[in-house]
């Protein structure tokens, strides 16, 4: 993902510093389109999933312990 904030003070000195998004861009791998395709008409339609819980594995983070004692 690349977002590029721009600040519009750069542009005109006048105008207090404030930040804004020009670019937001998210990147998949191609094996995902008809997924990703399938969702937003979905959306589109009215009809969104739930969020699923966070897998965090694939991010390199740690599994924090439940309590109890198991993950």
């Amino acid at each position: 993902m690349r977002i590029k904030p721009i600040n519009a003070a750069m542009f005109q000195e006048d105008l207090p510093s404030r930040f804004r998004l020009q670019l937001l861009q998210v990147s998949f791998p191609a094996f995902d389109l008809p997924e990703l395709t399938r969702r937003l008409r979905d959306h589109a339609a009215g009809r969104s999933e739930p969020p699923a819980t966070a897998d965090w594995s694939t991010v390199g983070r740690r599994l924090l312990e439940a309590p109890g004692g198991s993950t």
